[in-house]
């Protein structure tokens, strides 16, 4: 394989180029050409950070070839720049009259190659287009001199055309991030992870030693958090799998030794300019091995969360945020407020010296690029946290793409302290929402749609998310298929299963926010999580919005049935006002842990903050039948969407 046929995709770097000036003769057509080299970083996520020296520019070499160019023809144009210490991309403005040996309106193959190693030799004004392709071979004899990631591109040029030409370049090597799930007596402190039988090719950048490269059997070191990352040369699908060496001591002082293959996808095969993740799980006497899909590095951009100048929001359970890298902060100090209005024995108190770590609990969206559940091309682009204790502030920035996610604040032992719903969509219900005139006198303001909804009339997209009584957090929608739940993911892109479990309080709701709580007994010690007097901090609607009472939803004009082949898919409230409410189902929970959907004829439910006075246990919902607004008495288990009202 050849260098140039793994164009890399790198950052933006602009500077000077000094030694490129030739004779002043030149094209008939003056003019300027501005050239840069674009370097894309690493995925904007939490688990796939960049690394300083990822996207260095060491030195520079262009090389023009005329597109009928044979293998032993020398290029046209020839330029280099070394010395050279930036980040990000680089830039230069050039004259025409600056490049005499280009001939007028002839398009040319421009060859971009960055950060070439000391010790390979360099291009020149008389490499001939096969040593130029050939250069990648050169390139995997590491020179242990040089701790810098190499990078090509190519693109075509026309003389006569002024303006900006672009090259996209991308890195030489993959880069492997290994993280350790240790469930043994071993101490992180004693384990090892040893490269064998690994040719000189195996390229390193964080372990920076002056001793020779060896063959085989290089120690990795972990960073501060126990991650381990190398960098790699390509592999082919029929080569030797790399091969990692797992040590460690356990509490006793007994040795233990893992081999392990590295095949990602179940392949050898390494590709240049991809980031792989791998998972080691390790138990007693046994090691898992999990990989999640290779990670194209060009599809990425980088990003340094900071709070900056973004101002708190205020305390809510779900946030709605624009697609496209709006960002917010929200304070995490939520088990106050729980402990304020419930008690002491709703929840365990927050350390004020407690290390706190932000997680994506799940999302129905993942990256179409990167697979990813956390990254630009998903919905949640980035989580960041900023403090200890209940201090901190939780920033979220979104992705490009709309959809519905549930992030948390994991406490000391690993537990989620609180979650939050993360609603990315261009809805404002500020902007548009609807109001109601009641029968009693006086109105309601309505959001247009249920609560995660991504649209308002139709059959796809507008049931929004599920919520059992009392709840703050949601379940996923529906699937289209009305079977059971929409996938969703973690941050890595792997599936993550909602089940229905015994939960013994309210302390343990909040802790596990990715289950069905499928009993009652939580709410026999405290039934008023939604109350219908106040706003309570376990009220799912953002700040600004709450769900109605029953009071307020019997209030409503009569409800008309909405159709599609036929079918009933939902109602609207009232005939001037047209709110519609589809079709929801109800979640019930199944005997194998699973959760699936009850259809309970056409009706359109939405939770009303009711409790029923009569059956403990039961809450009211809002319901349509016969064009007369019902209240059901459900099961508070139940999954059911909500619409929420303005306060």
């Amino acid at each position: 394989m050849t260098y140039l046929r793994y164009i890399i995709l790198p950052f933006l770097l602009l500077l000077s180029f000094a030694s490129c000036t030739q004779e002043e003769a030149g094209t008939d057509v003056a003019g300027e050409v501005r050239l840069t080299l674009d370097i894309p970083g690493a995925i904007l996520s939490k688990s796939v950070a960049a690394e300083t020296g990822e996207s260095t520019i060491t030195n520079v070499y262009l090389l023009f070839y005329p597109q009928e160019a044979t293998d032993s023809d020398k290029p046209a144009f020839f330029c280099s720049q070394t010395g050279l210490s930036a980040e990000g991309s680089w830039s230069k403005t050039f004259k025409t009259t600056e490049m005499p040996q280009l001939e007028p309106y002839v398009t040319y193959d421009v060859y971009a190659l960055a950060s070439l190693p000391s010790g390979v030799s360099a291009p020149t004004e008389g490499t001939t287009k096969a040593t130029l392709l050939a250069l990648q071979e050169n390139l995997t004899d590491q020179n242990t001199a040089s701790w810098a990631i190499s990078f090509s591109g190519q693109s075509t040029y026309t003389t006569g055309t002024l303006g900006e030409l672009k090259i996209d370049l991308k890195r030489t090597v993959a880069r492997v991030d290994i993280t350790i799930d240790n469930q043994t007596s071993m101490s992180m402190q004693n384990i090892t992870l040893t490269l064998a039988k690994e040719p000189s090719s195996v390229f390193y950048l964080k372990d920076k030693t002056d001793s020779p490269l060896e063959k085989s059997n290089r120690e990795v070191s972990p960073d501060a958090d126990g991650h381990f990352r190398f960098y790699l040369y390509e592999h082919t699908a029929d080569s030797h799998p790399v091969w990692i060496y797992l040590r460690g001591t356990t509490s006793a002082g007994e040795g233990t030794f893992h081999l392990i293959e590295l095949r990602p996808e179940g392949s050898s095969e390494i590709k240049r300019n991809y980031i792989y993740k791998m998972k080691l799980t390790l138990r007693e006497g046994d090691v898992t091995i999990s990989t999640s899909q290779a990670i194209d590095w060009s599809a990425s951009v980088e990003t340094n969360p900071s709070l900056g100048p973004l101002t708190p929001q205020p305390s809510a359970n779900t946030y709605i945020l624009a697609p496209g890298g709006q960002s917010i902060i929200i304070p995490v100090n939520r088990l106050s407020q729980v402990r304020s209005e419930f008690g002491s024995k709703a929840v365990v108190p927050m350390e004020d010296n407690e290390k706190l770590e932000a997680s994506l609990i799940w999302t129905d969206v993942k990256g179409s690029i990167s697979g990813l559940g956390l990254a630009v091309d998903a919905s949640i682009a980035d989580i960041h946290l900023s403090g200890i204790g209940p201090n901190a502030y939780l920033q979220v920035t979104s992705g490009t793409q709309p959809g519905n996610s549930l992030v948390a604040v994991l406490g000391s032992m690993g537990q989620a302290e609180w979650s939050w719903q993360i609603w990315v969509t261009d809805y404002d219900p500020e902007v548009t929402n609807v109001t109601v005139d009641k029968s009693t006198g006086g109105s309601l303001t309505f959001m247009d749609r249920n609560l995660g909804a991504l649209a308002n009339s139709g059959e796809t997209n507008v049931v929004g998310n599920y919520y059992q009584w009392g709840r703050s957090i949601p379940l996923p929608t529906r699937n289209t298929e009305k079977t059971g739940l929409v996938p969703v993911y973690d941050e890595n892109g792997e599936a993550v299963k909602i089940k229905s479990l015994k939960l013994n309080n309210i302390r343990e709701t909040i802790e596990m926010p990715w289950m069905y709580a499928n009993n009652l007994s939580i709410y026999y010690e405290n039934r008023n999580l939604w109350d219908d007097a106040k706003k309570t901090v376990f009220d799912p609607c953002p700040a600004g919005w709450r769900i109605p009472t029953k009071e307020e939803w019997i209030t409503m004009p009569p409800m008309y049935p909405v159709s599609a082949n036929g079918e009933v898919i939902g109602q609207t409230i009232g005939e001037n006002t047209n709110l519609y409410v589809p079709r929801t189902y109800r979640i019930k929970a199944e005997e194998d842990q699973s959760v699936s959907f009850d259809e309970y004829e056409n009706l359109a439910f939405s939770w009303s903050t009711t409790k029923d006075k009569d059956k403990e246990g039961n809450a009211e919902s809002h319901c349509e039948y016969n064009k007369n607004q019902c209240i059901l008495t459900e099961p508070i288990t139940c999954g059911i969407p909500v619409r929420c009202i303005k306060e």
